[in-house]
């Protein structure tokens, strides 16, 4: 945006990613691949907004 604030979301355990992106995997307990693309697609703005609110508190 026009202030320059970045940030990014990423995964903190070493299957994570794998988990991620095989679309051919079956998640018996409900789970999905994408499963932080998808709800992070669906909550862009609020995402954005929330993290651009702390970051500002932060400085």
């Amino acid at each position: 945006d026009s202030t320059g604030l970045k940030a990014a979301v990423s995964y903190d355990t070493v299957y994570a990613a794998r988990q991620h992106e095989e679309l051919t995997w079956r998640h018996p307990k409900g789970g999905n691949a994408k499963y932080l693309e998808k709800p992070a697609r669906e909550e862009a703005q609020t995402m954005v907004d929330l993290i651009a609110a702390e970051v500002r508190r932060a400085t």
